[in-house]
């Protein structure tokens, strides 16, 4: 009855006591959420048919280094998640290949980047973004990823961060 008795409750013990690592990576990335910050400011905009300019930063406030995924072409800008009711994107660099690259934030530095966006109806309300930060971690290789040519990005965790406006 003993031998039993172990059979059945030893495996329920492990699962009460294992946390599978999804939870331990999800509670990383909440930590690590709750130490960068994007902030923005509106820098320019002439008219309604113009392209809406915002000088935007992410920073780092945690005490660790991170690292995220980033552009060639027209950099952070990409990662900018607004409204598509009320703005698109506009691209102001024109190139043929938009190759992904590695930022690497320290400890208590910022990064900074212009985005440029175009308006799609008059807009009257504050402007409302967030930031999609794609993480990798420090030992993710951009040289593999590009030779392999079909990397899903779309796979790998991200941070979405409320913007304040400056």
């Amino acid at each position: 009855m003993k031998l039993l008795m172990i059979l059945f409750t030893g495996p329920l013990l492990l699962l009460l006591t294992n946390k599978p690592a999804h939870d331990r990576t999800a509670n990383t990335y909440a930590a690590v959420g709750d130490s960068i910050q994007f902030n923005f400011t509106h820098i320019e905009s002439s008219g309604f048919s113009s392209a809406l300019k915002i000088r935007g930063s992410i920073s780092n406030n945690g005490p660790k280094t991170i690292y995220f995924l980033s552009y060639s072409c027209d950099g952070m800008q990409d990662f900018v998640v607004c409204d598509t009711n009320f703005f698109q994107p506009e691209r102001m660099m024109q190139c043929n290949m938009t190759i992904p690259i590695k930022i690497e934030l320290k400890p208590g530095k910022k990064k900074e980047f212009i985005a440029h966006f175009m308006p799609r109806t008059k807009q009257n309300n504050p402007l409302i973004l967030a930031y999609k930060l794609v993480l990798l971690d420090r030992q993710f290789n951009m040289d593999s990823v590009l030779k392999a040519r079909n990397f899903d990005f779309r796979k790998l965790p991200f941070l979405l961060l409320k913007g304040t406006e400056e």
